[in-house]
């Protein structure tokens, strides 16, 4: 039979594409259609549904309620219109079919359930077949309201509710003539039990219904667990080599074992050595940085600016407003560039599919990264966007006196890389086989280039420390005396102070309770004028709290900042084959130095807290979405959920999210998809995004942005920007916050906030005493 043609009205949620792609999976390729609620007028769809273009409607989650004609857009039309279609409400989408047939919507008596199991009681409809009933069919919910069964016209049957003592919540409704269904709960989570069945057999009902031949079950799709399986790779979908007007050759030097040079517990130092003879002190800097090899850090790459070819050798500061700033070089006029209607990812995108990365199997790299764009995105860079013929959304102007620009980028054409676990050291240069010169002039270069850096660097490290370093913050542990509040020993001063911080705590929770979000990670800024040297407070960050993900950039020479970063958590990469990968961190428990016993039952605790596991499930669920944007269907899947690691300070709560590159999205598509991460927003992402900015005192900048690379071979990494102190003009700031959640308890979450800068702001103390 011919596929069905569904429709999927997205009321601005962040779950919606975990729908897409189960319904895509479990139908065996009928893909939706996505459309938003105000994107199409409900004249325009009736006359969609009239040419019989659709089978069967979804309508998403969203935040709001459906009282509120804003929130439903074209959903409402819909429901009053009655067609004869089938129609599936998913949580706001079943308290809209309730409502719009002369039911109530409440605020839930039972409280608000954001990431709450439960489990579902259903009398036998169709469209629990094959589901089991009770407690055997546990149930994710994310909801603040809920429909009243006395509420319910004779058309609406109840057909599912909760089965707790003091809890039946009404869970599941359908219309007695129509083929209409509505479910409260999310049959999309990763943690709802049956949910591909719950899709299916809405699906075959649909058939069922329009006298089609009965859907089979899909192959190799487990009915009783969430959607995605590891997924068959796709190759990446960098320029085309034949288009790209700009091809790039790599070369690379032989692999030295720095460990037959220094002792293996001296590569940590030596790293520090090498970085401070060839890249300190020179413009675009930068240093990406797993210092935490045991936690996901492997290979570390460091390099500059400077490139002996001017379409290479370039530094991008994007100040927001459309006015991005181009640098080619130390001695040339900075390019001041207005994108007009183009957007910083439009810009971004035409960028990179200018080059094409040429495969040579003498300079077969063991990793995905072969030079490109480095350095950092910022949070507002959220902004940037477009609807359909308006003119693009902006990130405001910042005033460089005070703030950093939206985007600090370098381009690396020569760059180092030191592997972790073996000490293997490699030299790696990029040319431009189409730059003036015969393409093996341009090699050559590249070649003496890489040979000539390696041997500086082992130097280096046989070396150790420069002179005029050795006189500054040792490359090791400061040992002092932690001070009780160490925001006020390192005279960083919050952006909200307590008070207000508590009352935007409340905020956060009465919004949620509205219905208006899941979650919020409400953040603030600690910051003093006058800041510390910041190349030694990142060699004593890097030593005190080493991260897998951690970072130094260095664009001050070109008005930019300096990021000394810690990261424990990665944002989103992409492999040369295609692999996406997400590891949100979201629970959070403090280390018990000394005390074995004490520590581990902290791990423990932190693992069985309902609110750490609800707020690591609801970001699990918001990335799941963001990579169903750009995945092939039935890839998006979760290796680890909720895994337990432990770092220099804390543990916490980590997830691992994967899916395979669909072939027609680029790198900017996916970053578009996913950028911020959701664990710096909550959920639904826009929504909470909003009811933030409302909050939040400033900007964030640098802080929940994203620092890393970007390649033309189609391979990217980027990490989740905490942990990190940025120093620009004069002043030192660092973010901190926490995710809040109904559950949530202010005074507890300031607590959080500050364990989580505590970290920096005593290494910021040691700095200062070392360097007074």
């Amino acid at each position: 039979m011919a596929p069905l043609r569904i429709l999927l009205i997205d009321n601005y949620d962040s779950y919606t594409f975990n729908l897409y792609q189960g319904i895509a999976e479990v139908s065996g390729g009928c893909f939706p259609e996505v459309v938003r609620n105000d994107q199409l007028t409900w004249t325009e769809l009736e006359a969609h549904l009239g040419a019989g273009a659709y089978d069967a409607i979804v309508i998403s989650p969203g935040p709001g309620t459906p009282a509120h004609a804003g929130d439903l857009g074209v959903c409402r039309d819909l429901l009053r219109a009655r067609p004869r279609i089938p129609v599936l409400g998913v949580c706001l989408g079943m308290q809209a079919l309730a409502l719009e047939f002369g039911g109530d919507v409440r605020r839930a008596l039972c409280g608000p359930r954001h990431g709450s199991l439960s489990p579902v009681k259903h009398d036998g409809d169709a469209l629990f077949a094959g589901i089991p009933s009770g407690a055997a069919w546990p149930v994710v919910r994310y909801h603040s309201l809920e429909v009243p069964e006395a509420s319910l016209p004779a058309c609406l049957l109840p057909i599912a509710r909760v089965d707790l003592p003091g809890d039946q919540t009404l869970m599941a409704i359908r219309h007695a003539d129509l083929p209409y269904y509505g479910v409260q709960f999310h049959p999309e989570s990763i943690c709802t039990a049956f949910g591909p069945a719950l899709l299916f057999n809405f699906l075959s009902c649909a058939a069922r219904f329009l006298g089609k031949v009965a859907l089979e079950p899909p192959v190799n799709v487990p009915l009783a667990g969430p959607p995605g399986k590891p997924p068959a790779l796709l190759h990446g979908s960098g320029a085309s080599t034949s288009l790209a007007p700009i091809r790039l050759g790599v070369v690379r030097s032989e692999a030295v074992d720095m460990t037959s040079v220094i002792a293996r517990s001296d590569l940590h130092q030596a790293a520090t050595h090498i970085f401070e003879r060839l890249f300190h002190g020179r413009a675009g800097g930068w240093w990406l940085d797993s210092s935490l090899q045991e936690r996901g850090g492997r290979w570390s790459f460091m390099g500059a600016a400077g490139s002996s070819s001017p379409a290479l050798g370039r530094q991008a500061f994007y100040e927001g407003g459309g006015a991005l700033r181009l640098h080619r070089g130390p001695e040339a006029p900075p390019e001041r560039l207005d994108l007009g209607a183009q957007t910083f990812w439009d810009w971004l995108e035409e960028d990179l599919r200018q080059y094409a990365v040429i495969e040579d199997s003498r300079a077969a790299l063991p990793f995905d990264f072969c030079g490109g764009w480095v350095g950092y995105l910022g949070y507002e860079l959220r902004l940037e966007g477009r609807t359909g013929n308006e003119p693009p959304a902006r990130a405001p102007r910042v005033d460089l006196d005070a703030a950093p620009p939206h985007a600090s980028l370098v381009w690396t054409d020569r760059f180092l890389a030191l592997d972790g676990h073996t000490g293997q050291l490699l030299a790696v240069g990029l040319y431009d086989v189409g730059d003036g010169k015969s393409e093996s002039g341009a090699r050559s270069d590249a070649e003496a280039w890489a040979r000539q850096a390696l041997e500086e660097a082992l130097e280096a490290a046989r070396a150790g420390p420069l002179p005029a370093e050795a006189s500054k913050v040792a490359d090791k542990k400061i040992s002092s005396t932690a001070p009780a509040d160490p925001a006020a020993a390192a005279g960083l001063v919050p952006r909200e102070e307590h008070s207000r911080y508590l009352s935007n705590i409340r905020a956060c929770v009465e919004a949620m309770v509205e219905g208006e979000s899941y979650e919020l990670c409400l953040t603030t800024q600690l910051s003093r004028k006058g800041a510390p040297p910041a190349w030694p407070l990142y060699k004593q960050l890097r030593c005190n709290n080493p991260a897998p993900y951690a970072a130094w950039l260095d664009f001050a020479a070109l008005r930019g900042p300096q990021v000394a970063c810690s990261s424990p958590e990665l944002f989103l990469r992409c492999d040369r084959e295609g692999l996406l990968e997400a590891k949100p961190i979201k629970g959070t428990a403090p280390r018990v130095p000394g005390d074995p016993e004490a520590d581990e039952r902290s791990a423990r605790e932190l693992q069985a807290n309902e609110k750490e596991r609800a707020e690591n499930l609801m970001i699990v669920d918001l990335l799941r979405n963001d990579l169903g944007r750009v995945c092939a269907p039935g890839s998006v899947h979760v290796p680890t959920l909720m895994g337990l690691e432990s770092f220099a300070t804390v543990h916490q709560l980590v997830s691992t999210v994967r899916g395979a590159r669909a072939k027609d999205a680029s790198t900017v598509d996916c970053l578009r998809a996913a950028f911020p991460g959701g664990s710096m927003t909550g959920a639904p992402k826009l929504r909470s995004m909003a009811i933030l900015e409302n909050l939040e005192g400033g900007p964030r900048g640098v802080y929940s942005g994203g620092i890393g690379f970007l390649s033309p071979n189609g391979a990217f990494c980027l990490n989740i920007v905490i942990r990190t102190a940025v120093v620009h003009a004069d002043a030192i700031s660092i973010g901190a916050g926490g995710a809040i959640t109904v559950l949530s308890e202010p005074e507890a979450e300031w607590d959080e906030m500050n364990l989580k800068a505590a970290a920096l702001l005593r290494t910021i103390c040691a700095v200062d005493q070392e360097t007074q």
